[in-house]
């Protein structure tokens, strides 16, 4: 094949991989926010949609940055053999990219900017991506697992979700009040609403902080720090887009509110 039939295939390969993983996202964030959302049951495909559709996400940004800087692109076995399904690592190596390359946004550098600063300094999102990472290394394996060895381990990617999930109940701080007030009207047995609404805020936030960090990604690339290529992938890939003009509003707000 040619070079220019190459580079045409590219392209309409990166316009699918947006499709994909837009719809890997957009379909696990609904259904985990949605109010029949049962996590004994649910949490399976979530946590594989997730992994998936942010593990692709971050190796194609990888990809399209190698060919902005060297005009090459990275070889897919490199790229499996350095990163694996490992999408802590995959995230670290881009939000590094993107730190180093905020000159080359043609707008709105201390947007992005502060929108880096805003996912780095969110334990919570990190510790959310471990687990992630973990779930497509090993952790998606862990019934069958226990069915091969007769014991049980400490990968159960169910169990860990809801301890993150405690650990915002009890430090998030739009999410917190709701807790003290479901836990206020126990044993009441109307306390189910407020349990409810505590546990839809909950879910709200770790949604909101996987939107945070893959509008840092998508606007990145629509800012041009990937590239020409970048740009018409990032514009695909955007998760959410009736409400992505809101959103961006919100972080140019925010940055120069909160910015440094």
């Amino acid at each position: 094949m040619n070079e220019p039939s190459q580079e045409i295939m590219r392209g309409m390969h990166l316009l699918q991989l947006a499709d994909l993983t837009r719809n890997d996202i957009e379909y696990a964030l609904n259904l985990y926010e949605s109010e029949t959302f049962h996590a004994p049951t649910m949490m399976h495909p979530v946590e594989t949609l997730l992994s998936q559709g942010f593990e692709q996400t971050c190796k194609t940004v990888l990809e399209l940055a190698s060919f902005s800087s060297t005009g090459e692109w990275l070889n897919g076995k490199e790229l499996k053999t350095k990163y694996g399904h490992d999408l802590e690592q995959c995230a670290s190596s881009v939000l590094t990219y993107v730190k180093e390359n905020l000159d080359k946004a043609t707008n709105c550098e201390h947007v992005i900017a502060f929108m880096l600063r805003q996912v780095r300094n969110d334990e919570p999102l990190h510790r959310i991506i471990r687990l992630l990472s973990r779930f497509g290394r090993f952790a998606r394996y862990h019934s069958l697992d226990v069915v091969a060895d007769g014991r049980s381990n400490d990968d159960d990617p169910t169990a860990e979700w809801l301890q993150v999930e405690t650990g915002i109940t009890l430090n998030d701080e739009t999410v917190k009040p709701l807790w003290q007030e479901w836990n206020s009207h126990m044993p009441d047995p109307d306390s189910g609403e407020y349990q409810m609404r505590t546990q839809m805020a909950v879910r709200q936030s770790i949604a909101n902080r996987l939107i945070r960090l893959h509008d840092l990604l998508i606007f990145a690339g629509i800012q041009g720090i990937y590239g020409q290529q970048g740009r018409n992938w990032a514009r695909n890939a955007t998760i959410r887009k009736d409400g992505w003009q809101e959103r961006r509003d919100g972080y140019y707000e925010a940055s120069f509110v909160g910015g440094e």
